[in-house]
């Protein structure tokens, strides 16, 4: 099996970014199944040391939200980014960034605003 995914990169103040800017890993892994009548999965082997322990994609409707973001959506505040930034998230922004992370609701808004 060829497995193709994404590996972090280095953060960048490039104006645009795209799929191609994207660092893709491949990794081949040998392994055998071992299927029963109905070919469903009951055991198997690798050929190789090197192979992934787990594997994980996010759920389809996944949010990538901190826990400032949480707290935001506890007292039901919300901002669509075409309006004034809201007074009452200035504690949250300010503690998200000095712990180094953005805001998920603001960024959710701004790539609903590049659409």
């Amino acid at each position: 099996m060829r497995l193709v995914y994404v590996k972090e990169t280095d953060p960048s103040h490039a104006m645009t970014d795209s799929a191609s800017q994207d660092n893709r890993v491949a990794v081949d892994y040998l392994y055998d199944l071992e299927l029963d009548a109905n070919y469903q999965i009951i055991g198997g082997e690798w050929y190789q040391r090197a192979h992934p322990d787990f594997l994980w994609l996010p759920a389809p409707q996944a949010r990538a939200l901190t826990n400032y973001d949480v707290n935001l959506l506890r007292q039901n505040q919300s901002w669509n980014g075409s309006t004034p930034f809201p007074r009452t998230w200035s504690p949250s922004a300010a503690a998200a960034s000095s712990s180094g992370v953005p805001l998920g609701l603001v960024v959710e808004s701004l790539i609903g605003l590049s659409h």
